[in-house]
């Protein structure tokens, strides 16, 4: 179900806006824990996010049949900020590895076989769980972003061509995500990698893509499509029952 223009504009991008200026807040006033990262990370999944509101509210430039080159040029390079930066959104779910390296569990001191004492204790330190909570936040942010910049832009896609092309998109994009989060995770590289050094496409091709990446990237790739079909099933059910 397409949903109106105003959706996009005031529902999505103030609300959005509001929650990670807030979580950006949170995270320079209170956290002590080195979540800078976090930072860093939700501001590069928010730029896709804010390049298919402004492609969506583009869209009569779209189907103008004699756009101005200045409207060709816009679109364009819109297209190419949100294909470039929309495996930043999905890539920072693995920052949750920095969870798991935190103890959170932790022997217990007193325990004696056979008695009443446990073996284990949670860790009860409230640094450590705010910390825990910062990033689980951050993930839950940048999914929703990953989400709403993907059911924009398909949305759109379905809307300009078919919606058969645009499920397409969205499997080549979580598939390419994937890869994308590999070559992010594992061999460090950024998004602006392929306009500072493009050299370096070749290098990805003949070296990085291998059995592991593939591996990874439908790994990465088929858990980002599940949860944006369920969000996407969620969303048009909300939308229907208006």
């Amino acid at each position: 179900m397409m949903l109106e223009r105003p959706y996009y504009s005031k529902m999505a991008v103030i609300p959005f806006t509001a929650i990670i200026l807030l979580y950006f807040t949170w995270i320079v006033a209170f956290e002590r824990g080195g979540q800078g990262y976090m930072i860093w990370n939700v501001m590069l999944a928010a730029i896709p996010f804010y390049a298919s509101i402004l492609l969506y509210r583009s869209q009569d430039r779209m189907k103008a049949s004699r756009s101005s080159l200045f409207s060709k040029v816009y679109i364009g390079g819109l297209s190419v900020i949100w294909f470039l930066f929309y495996p930043n959104a999905p890539y920072v779910v693995t920052d949750m590895i920095h969870i798991q390296s935190e103890k959170f569990i932790i022997k217990n001191p007193d325990y004696v076989p056979y008695m009443d004492q446990p073996r284990f204790l949670f860790n009860s330190d409230m640094a450590l769980w705010s910390n825990f909570y910062t990033i689980a936040i951050g993930v839950f942010i940048a999914i929703i972003l990953s989400f709403v910049s993907m059911y924009v832009l398909q949305q759109l896609l379905a809307k300009v061509w078919n919606r058969q092309l645009s499920w397409l998109l969205v499997a080549f994009m979580q598939l390419l995500s994937g890869f994308a989060i590999y070559l992010g995770r594992f061999i460090r590289w950024n998004s602006w990698d392929l306009i500072t050094a493009p050299s370096n496409l070749w290098t990805i091709l003949t070296r990085d893509l291998h059995l592991e990446s593939i591996q990874f990237a439908i790994l990465c790739g088929t858990v980002h499509m599940i949860i944006y079909v369920m969000l996407y099933l969620l969303i048009n059910r909300l939308a229907v029952a208006r």
